[in-house]
């Protein structure tokens, strides 16, 4: 099944030869037909199976109800072949034509255009009228539902009578214009040129109407070309809960100003032939001649820059696995031949809740031009706290294919959360690490060797740390608090411009020295976080307190040209319930505009908000009244028995049907809510998403990792299984017994303090003090 015939009779291209059988998992499954044709052959612009799910980018189609919108389903507009008798727009005789996403759009999407009937309009209809321009004057007028598709034109263009060209070319969505008394359906701008040679009525050519814009936007909206874009997921006909939210008072006062420098506009133009003297440059011009010299940038060099450098391209992804505390990282790169001389290096700062999808990108020089090709050359890279200029970890990236002028490395390096590594030094000496592994450190191995840095010729500020010596200067790192190559400046967060206990991190010096980061503690946000984090408190209302809470968050996206289709995104977090809590207390500083809570596989909407309101405090409650229930629930086996294709086209009954339903799901694709008009409003929901922290779970135990975001997080928590506790769940309470260990474990609050814990946990602490004071009386005598 690859096109080419092999066998006599070409049987092996045939669907007798049963190509799904074979033992080839490089092979796309079909889902209209019985095929499996290989992976070379899909999307080439030939359909291999009947539905042409091949081809999923020559029409739009799409294979997965995954990955299409609910909007999407029996709007017209065919996309999904799950069988040839079972598509998204068949068995719609229970899907409401006029909804959310239909409705007044300036489409027509539905019979007659009742979708767009008695809706906002420049044309001032009355009701139960369509705009209409009439062949005998050419002006615009109102023509009454009754007499729309009734197989009769009234109007220029068949605009009453859409359905004819719609079905005569159903994908050419831009021949939407009839010609009078025609069967050619053209596209608008082009009727004087086709329709005026068949026919001569169309009196509009001759009178310039092109210049009415009243006129354009009339013809413009018979296109069907917007059926392309598929509107993403909306709120806008859902109910806000609760209703009532609060906002924190901010002190104005306490907010630091920071005085803004205005930048100087030059009056003279650029002479574009100047500009482009320095090849990638910047042109000076120098002393009282003004001589003309360019300023080249690492990769280049030469009076114009005309000349590429040899050297290393290097682009690097970090992930940071500890989140329990704010972490500013300093990374050093350092270009390293076999005889440890350093040949240039770079210098930068990662923050992971500020450059979770950054790509560090930077040039590595060498000495001597050209290089010397007998030596081998390596990149290290070290990686410092620094907040307290400790060292953390390293790594070593040997610079293949040393012949290659520029050589292109890139590395996604992890930093672990746990340091088992140490460096031992002296006044004379800093250990160099020789593992050969990407993830080594800079631990002491057979594979490791001294080498010797003079701390005379180390100038560095006395609150700075010398890590190297590169073209005999200091290769310095600096505190938060200083700037510039050997930290003798106060850098901007000198004095601490950040609220709330957040850190202050300064900019690159080499690029400003007035900008600055501000990381902020937990429950903080805003550039200086002086904002509140969002606080959301959840109580229970007639429904028994359980002793733990899933909660998802659910951020719609508005309408992306570049993602066509945005879903929504979620972040889902957990905490356990103490036994004498009755409310649990959630902050989120990432916008947010539905909330569930989830017990065990109950699904309850407690929070939905259109807007979402930043520093906002929502008290809201897990209610019955709230709850999701599942299909089975709602459904007759008949209908639960459909394929999900088949099946979902229901999903509008039970809203109608039960005036008091807030939303349900199918724990399959979709969640669902019920609109103000009693209509579904579904999302995607990953019912069986595996809580593995995108696969960096560092919980032990099989414990289940949360995250606060799906792909850049700032927290993480570990969900630990039964007998199991702790951060990490590496606590057993199996190996104690019936201790006071196993009894109490599960009751410690973790970093926080002895007046904030239980009453249990204050007895225990208070009996074993007064322990401790007994044994140290009785031996005192």
């Amino acid at each position: 099944m690859d096109t080419i015939p092999d066998c006599y009779n070409a049987f092996d291209e045939s669907l007798s030869a049963n190509s799904c059988s074979l033992n080839d998992k490089y092979r796309f499954n079909c889902i209209s037909e019985k095929k499996c044709p290989l992976l070379t052959m899909v999307n080439n612009n030939v359909k291999q199976c009947i539905g042409g799910e091949d081809e999923p980018d020559s029409d739009g189609q799409i294979t997965d109800i995954q990955k299409l919108p609910f909007s999407a389903l029996c709007d017209g507009r065919r996309d999904i072949f799950s069988s040839p008798d079972e598509t998204d727009e068949t068995h719609c005789e229970q899907w409401p034509c006029v909804n959310q996403y239909t409705e007044c759009n300036d489409i027509w999407q539905c019979p007659k255009g009742i979708d767009e009937i008695n809706c906002p309009s420049k044309f001032h209809c009355p009701t139960d009228h369509h705009p209409c321009v009439f062949s005998k004057n050419q002006t615009i007028g109102c023509l009454h539902l009754n007499r729309t598709e009734d197989g009769i034109v009234d109007c220029l263009g068949a605009t009453d009578e859409r359905p004819f060209c719609r079905l005569f070319y159903p994908t050419d969505k831009l021949r939407r214009y009839r010609c009078w008394n025609d069967t050619s359906c053209v596209f608008y701008p082009f009727r004087c040129r086709e329709c005026n040679k068949l026919d001569g009525i169309d009196e509009l050519c001759q009178q310039n109407h092109d210049k009415i814009p009243d006129m354009l936007q009339y013809f413009h909206d018979m296109l069907d070309i917007y059926l392309i874009t598929r509107l993403p997921f909306s709120l806008e006909s859902s109910r806000p809960f609760p209703l009532k939210q609060s906002l924190p008072l901010v002190n104005k006062l306490i907010q630091y100003q920071m005085k803004e420098i205005e930048e100087s506009k030059g009056e003279n133009e650029l002479d574009m032939q100047q500009v482009w003297l320095c090849n990638r440059g910047i042109l000076i011009y120098v002393g009282q001649n003004e001589s003309e010299q360019c300023l080249c940038p690492p990769s280049y060099y030469g009076d114009r820059c005309q000349y590429q450098n040899q050297r290393v391209s290097l682009t690097l992804r970090l992930r940071n696995e500890n989140l329990e505390k704010i972490n500013v990282i300093a990374i050093i790169v350092t270009l390293v031949d076999d005889t440890d001389f350093i040949h240039s290096y770079e210098q930068f700062t990662y923050i992971s809740v500020r450059d979770c999808n950054t790509k560090f990108n930077t040039y590595l020089l060498y000495q001597d031009r050209p290089k010397n090709m007998t030596k081998n050359y390596t990149i290290h890279i070290d990686a410092y706290d620094k907040t307290d200029l400790l060292y953390l970890t390293s790594w070593k990236l040997p610079v293949r294919f040393p012949f290659m002028p520029v050589n292109r490395e890139s590395a996604l390096l992890v930093i672990p959360a746990l340091h088992n590594c140490y460096r031992t030094c002296n006044s004379k000496y800093h250990e160099q690490k020789r593992n050969s592994n990407i993830e080594s450190c800079r631990c002491k191995s057979n594979h490791s060797r001294l080498i010797s840095i003079n701390q005379d010729q180390c100038n560095c500020s006395p609150d700075s740390i010398c890590v190297g010596l590169v073209n005999n200067r200091s290769i310095c790192l600096c505190p938060l608090t200083k700037a510039s190559p050997r930290c003798f400046l106060n850098s901007i967060c000198q004095v601490n411009v950040c609220l709330n206990q957040g850190v202050c991190v300064p900019e690159n010096d080499r690029i400003s020295l007035t900008n600055f980061t501000c990381i902020c503690q937990d429950a903080f946000t805003g550039q200086r976080c002086e904002e509140n984090d969002a606080k959301i408190d959840i109580s229970f209302s007639d429904v028994s307190i359980p002793q733990s809470l899933l909660v998802h968050f659910i951020t719609v996206h508005k309408y992306d040209a570049r993602t066509q289709n945005p879903m929504p995104t979620r972040a889902t977090m957990f905490k356990r319930i103490d036994f004498d809590q009755d409310t649990v207390t959630f902050y989120m500083s990432l916008p947010f505009h539905l909330v569930f809570a989830q017990i065990q596989t109950k699904f309850y909407l407690i929070v939905v908000q259109s807007n979402y309101t930043r520093s906002a405090n929502i008290s809201t409650e897990v209610a019955r009244s709230q709850h999701c229930p599942h299909i089975r629930e709602l459904f007759d086996q008949q209908i639960l028995d459909y394929p999900i294709l088949h099946r979902v086209k229901y999903y509008h009954l039970p809203c109608m049907q039960d005036s008091h339903l807030f939303c349900f799901h199918d724990n399959e694709s979709f969640m669902c809510l019920c609109t103000e008009k009693r209509h579904a409003n579904c999302f995607h929901f990953d019912f069986n998403m595996t809580y593995n922290c995108m696969g960096w779970n560092d919980c032990q135990n099989e414990g289940q990792c949360f995250q606060d975001h799906p792909t850049c997080p700032t927290k993480t928590m570990c969900v630990c299984r039964e007998c199991f506790y702790g951060t990490k769940c590496h606590f057993n309470t199996k190996q104690f017994g019936l201790s006071l260990d196993a009894m109490l474990g599960y009751q410690i609050r973790p970093r926080l303090p002895i007046t904030r814990q239980s009453i249990f946990i204050k007895m225990c602490y208070s009996l074993k003090q007064l322990g401790l004071h007994s044994e140290t009386s009785q031996s005192g005598q």
